[in-house]
């Protein structure tokens, strides 16, 4: 996986964009919500060009916030763990290299707290 240079500015909000728009674009092609999920996953993961472990963390949460906030469609048993897996993961990164502003950490830290309230009052 690419990682950005120290340099580089990440943008939360343009990545978000991309997941839940690719996430529709599937949905919108008659696939079911967790089908689409792991079709964004595979394509997006293997040809989007700047593809890194952010990126990858992110789609996960953007869809699952887009499960949530839809509130018919109830999450599988494996993309839970997908994504309990990618929080993990995200707690040990240092995102200091992605030059997030604090709005986006505000951002990235309510699309967990969305997805673990979820995931206790289930």
């Amino acid at each position: 996986m690419k990682v950005k240079k120290a340099t580089e500015k990440y943008n939360l909000f343009e990545t978000m964009y991309r997941a839940i728009s690719s996430f529709y674009m599937w949905v919108d092609q008659g696939n079911s919500h967790t089908i689409a999920y792991g079709q964004v996953l595979y394509y997006d993961g293997l040809c989007h060009t700047g593809h890194d472990e952010l990126d990858e963390i992110v789609y996960k949460l953007a869809i699952c916030r887009s499960f949530i906030m839809s509130g018919s469609v109830k999450l599988s048993e494996n993309i839970k763990i997908d994504v309990e897996k990618a929080i993990a993961k995200l707690k040990l990164m240092d995102l200091s290299k992605y030059n997030l502003t604090e709005y986006e950490i505000c951002e990235l830290n309510s699309m967990i707290e969305d997805f673990q309230v979820t995931i206790k009052n289930i």
